[in-house]
This record gives C-alpha cells, sequence and structure tokens, in this order.
C-alpha cells in the first residue's frame, strides 16, 4: 500500500491518480463507479477517506509527535555524594491519569467512528447533491469532534488537561424516564422514516432521520451504562 500512502501524503493529491488507485485495491465496484463518473469536491472527499480505511491509516486518527525539549548544558558543579539530594532537587512525580475520563472518551470515540461510517456507506445510495451534502456535513461535523476527543485523551494521558470546575452532585438517573424517552425516539424514528420513504430525495428529511437515529444510539448507551 505503499503508493496509497504516498498519495495520502502528498499535497496535490491529484484525483484521477486516486481513482486509478481505487480501481486497483478496492472493491466497491459502486463506489468506483462512482469516483469515475464525476469529479467534485464531494468525491475528492469520500475517495481520500476510502483509500485511507485500505492503507490502514484511518482518516478519523490523529498522531501527535512530542518534540523533545533541548537541553542545554549544565555548568560543572561540585560532585554530590550517591543518593544525596541537593537543595534544589524535587522528587518527580507522574501526572495522575483520569482512567474514568480516558474510557468515556473512547466510548464516545467508538460511537462516532461506527456513525461516520454508517454515514459514509449510504452515500453511493444518495441521488441528489443536496443529500450528499446534507451527509458530508455530519461527517465533517463527527470528524472535527472526534479529533477535539483524541487530542484531549492525549493531554489527559501528559497530564496537561485543565482541571475542571468542580459541578453540582448528578442527580440520580431516572432508568425508567430514559426508557419512556428511547420509546418516544423510536416512535418518532419510524415516522420520520414512512414519511422519507415518500420521499425520498428530501435532504430535510433525511437530515431528520439521521438526527434521530443518532439521538436513539446516544440513549441506548446512557441505558446500557445506568
Amino acid at each position: 500500500m505503499e503508493q496509497i500512502n504516498a498519495w495520502l501524503a502528498s499535497e496535490e493529491k491529484d484525483y484521477q491518480t486516486g481513482v486509478q488507485l481505487y480501481l486497483k485495491h478496492g472493491k466497491n465496484r459502486v463506489l468506483a463507479n462512482n469516483f469515475l463518473r464525476k469529479e467534485n469536491a464531494f468525491n475528492r472527499e469520500k475517495l481520500a477517506y476510502e483509500l485511507g480505511k485500505l492503507a490502514f491509516v484511518p482518516k478519523l486518527e490523529i498522531t501527535l509527535v512530542p518534540v523533545a525539549p533541548t537541553i542545554e548544558p549544565a555548568e560543572p558543579t561540585e560532585p554530590v555524594a550517591p543518593n544525596e539530594p541537593t537543595s534544589d532537587q524535587q522528587p518527580t512525580e507522574e501526572p495522575e491519569i483520569d482512567v474514568n475520563a480516558i474510557d468515556a472518551i473512547i466510548l464516545r470515540q467508538s460511537s462516532i467512528f461506527n456513525e461516520r461510517a454508517k454515514l459514509s456507506n449510504t452515500l453511493a445510495d444518495l441521488t441528489t447533491d443536496e443529500q450528499r451534502k446534507a451527509v458530508a456535513d455530519q461527517i465533517e461535523s463527527l470528524t472535527e469532534e472526534y479529533n477535539k476527543l483524541a487530542e484531549k485523551k492525549v493531554r489527559i494521558e501528559n497530564g496537561t488537561e485543565p482541571a475542571e470546575q468542580p459541578q453540582e452532585p448528578a442527580q440520580p438517573v431516572d432508568k425508567a424516564a430514559l426508557l419512556l424517552t428511547r420509546n418516544n425516539l423510536r416512535s418518532q424514528l419510524t415516522k420520520a422514516k414512512n414519511v422519507l420513504a415518500s420521499k425520498p430525495e428530501d435532504a430535510e428529511k433525511q437530515e431528520k432521520v439521521v438526527k434521530l437515529k443518532h439521538q436513539l444510539d446516544e440513549l441506548e448507551i446512557r441505558i446500557k451504562l445506568n
């Protein structure tokens, strides 16, 4: 996959070259035909995403490379006896990592990745530019959230995340209320799908279905955690 990685790393990302790489390595013929039919901003974004998956370089992943600090040579000092620290030396403490916060971030990232993959898989079935733009905007929003969470996770692991302001004690979660809300969302989602079935090209109705599905998925996670 060196050619794909080289294409992804390039600044120009020539569209036709990328299409040929996908034709050679990709398996989804519907996507391949869609890439061949038309070059536009949406297809360029989709092509980069699909090639990233083929090269095992997920588009959502962030790799932060720590920069080694510059250490200036110290001035000669008198030898210090072993096990006898100088007065200005302080024991180095490892940052205390909030494991619960990291677990919550990983859980949300997993939800975002799955949701983004589902949205991406629907792109080939869309028939209008309005529909594609609506889904692309949602994918972009999810990508931005994922990246911010990845950066926050690194800060927590390095002990550089600012302490959160104390909050009011959380009220006990009423699971019965959550289940009732879930039933209402399911009902709304069913109705929205029925309306969309009669007007499948209506971008606004399609967006409503996606939002309701997202809310329902989030609620299902809350119910499982409680």
